[in-house]
């Protein structure tokens, strides 16, 4: 695992970046994004491991007061960052509190934008595929969308174990979505309304957790990587089984 550090995307949006190996060699990149709010505090979405040097790095943009886990799956290093900020809200995607009931969660998110994050963000539920439940969020001050897992831009290689996995994902060399959200929609119906609003937001910048910013045709980008989502919505809706 690489050390982050912090990186100015816009006026009062920066990020940090590291990987790490998973099963198989797969290496996997991922981003936080960091927000200052215009009381001066920091929201952390999608937290990575933070060190002392990163930390310090925060300390200088402002206390942290928020962390922010937008999906279902993007909570393993919740329980760390809360550990070295035991004074921050926790705020959650919808289902997250059951499953990660250890974290007591202060917020669960939702379609509208918290009150302690809505002065810089406004936000957007994912509906339709509720074991994912993925919030994205847009921040207004720099044009920015910020997505978790439903689009990726990977466009260099990672080598060959990471490639082949990001090539049977769908998401190797551009912005695409995962084949996997085939799995996770539940009401095809809500998933393209949904990514019918998303797409309605005025962005210029698109913030992905996994692979390089978009600053070129970000919404040109996203919609051909929404493809199939946007369709689904024109065939009748169709329900998965829940996971057990």
């Amino acid at each position: 695992m690489t050390p982050a550090r912090l990186t100015l995307l816009a006026p009062d949006l920066h990020a940090a970046e590291f990987t790490f190996r998973r099963t198989g060699g797969l290496r996997l990149h991922a981003r936080m994004t960091v927000v200052q709010l215009p009381a001066g505090g920091l929201a952390l979405i999608s937290p990575i491991p933070i060190d002392d040097a990163l930390a310090a790095e925060l300390a200088a943009l402002g206390p942290t007061e928020h962390l922010v886990a937008p999906n279902r799956y993007h909570h393993l290093f919740l329980g760390p960052a809360r550990a070295r900020y035991p004074n921050a809200a926790l705020h959650g995607a919808p289902g997250l509190a059951a499953k990660r009931a250890d974290l007591r969660l202060h917020h669960t998110l939702g379609a509208a934008a918290d009150s302690p994050l809505a002065p810089a963000l406004d936000q957007l539920l994912i509906e339709g595929a509720p074991r994912m439940s993925e919030v994205v969020f847009r921040h207004r001050a720099s044009a920015s969308l910020i997505v978790t897992d439903v689009a990726f831009n990977i466009p260099r290689s990672n080598g060959w174990p990471s490639d082949l996995a990001f090539a049977l994902m769908g998401v190797r060399g551009r912005v695409a979505q995962s084949r996997s959200w085939r799995w996770f929609i539940e009401d095809r119906a809500a998933a393209a309304a949904s990514a019918t609003r998303l797409l309605a937001w005025d962005f210029q910048r698109l913030v992905v957790a996994h692979g390089e910013v978009v600053t070129d045709d970000a919404p040109g980008k996203l919609r051909a990587a929404l493809t199939r989502m946007l369709a689904a919505g024109s065939r009748a809706p169709s329900r998965v089984p829940s996971a057990p």
